[in-house]
């Protein structure tokens, strides 16, 4: 859908949900002014949570080398 749609992305936005302690995609559809949570896929490996924004430092962040 996203490759179909490229404008998807432009129109997405992250709000937290304090309750749950999450970060969710939205996208606010103008025509009838609906919001929707995006669900995607992405290939490959997240590492130790190591993406933005990181609320917890972890046993792998700790030990990495900072400069």
């Amino acid at each position: 859908m996203v490759m179909k749609e490229h404008n998807i992305i432009n129109a997405a936005s992250i709000k937290r949900d304090e309750d749950a302690g999450v970060w969710r995609i939205l996208r606010h559809n103008v025509k009838d002014g609906t919001i929707e949570e995006m669900v995607f896929t992405i290939t490959g490996t997240i590492f130790a949570m190591d993406i933005p924004p990181v609320m917890k430092e972890t046993r792998m962040l700790k030990e990495k080398t900072r400069y």
